[in-house]
């Protein structure tokens, strides 16, 4: 299993977004869309305070995985749109002091 698994690739990368929710935010097992093909789902997320948006982890197939690439999350229902995002929205650097 692991030979073929080195053969075939990688089948999925987990990404973090952000995600346009206002009234709704992800809980995990989200489906995530591109032009209505099923791309991937989502593993968690809910509503960053530090950085005032709605934020998730998904995993996606490879070619979706790059920052700034758009997705969408089905919300309840609702197709809201997400960005790939390169690092970390809250202190990318660890500056912040931690006790």
């Amino acid at each position: 299993a692991l030979v073929k698994r080195r053969e075939d690739g990688v089948a999925t990368r987990l990404v973090y977004l952000t995600v346009d929710a206002v009234d709704a935010d992800c809980m995990g097992n989200e489906p995530v869309f591109v032009d209505g093909r099923l791309v991937g789902v989502t593993t968690s997320g809910g509503y960053g305070h530090a950085v005032g948006r709605s934020i998730a982890f998904a995993y996606v197939e490879p070619e979706f995985a790059a920052p700034g690439s758009g997705l969408e999350i089905q919300i309840m229902g609702e197709a809201r749109g997400a960005t790939v995002v390169a690092e970390p929205l809250y202190d990318p650097r660890s500056e912040r002091l931690r006790a």
